[in-house]
């Protein structure tokens, strides 16, 4: 079986699951990659990401930034911050502002 051939398959199973679920499925998305191609987090590294965003998450919505951040390095998890989430980035875990929607404008 070609790359092709088995990205294309495994794209039908993903539409077919999604379906099976009642998830509406934009059929013009591309293929996926094959499952040679295919990359899997190790499941401790996955876990770790979603710590992560969790407590970004958590700061964007006013969670205590410093707290976070202490927290996120006592754990040892600061090495799976990524540089865009790290506050020298300015990108995240910086409190968001709210709109006027969120404020009951």
């Amino acid at each position: 079986m070609s790359t092709q051939d088995s990205s294309l398959g495994r794209k039908e199973r993903n539409v077919q699951l999604l379906e099976r679920l009642a998830v509406p499925v934009n059929p013009n998305l591309p293929r996926v990659e094959s499952d040679a191609e295919a990359r899997f987090r190790d499941p401790k590294e996955a876990a770790k990401r979603a710590i992560v965003l969790y407590f970004v998450i958590s700061v964007a919505h006013e969670a205590d930034r410093e707290t976070a951040l202490t927290w996120l390095k006592d754990e040892g998890l600061w090495d799976a911050v990524s540089p865009k989430e790290k506050p020298s980035s300015r990108v995240i875990i910086q409190p968001r502002k709210k709109s006027w929607r969120q404020r009951g404008g």
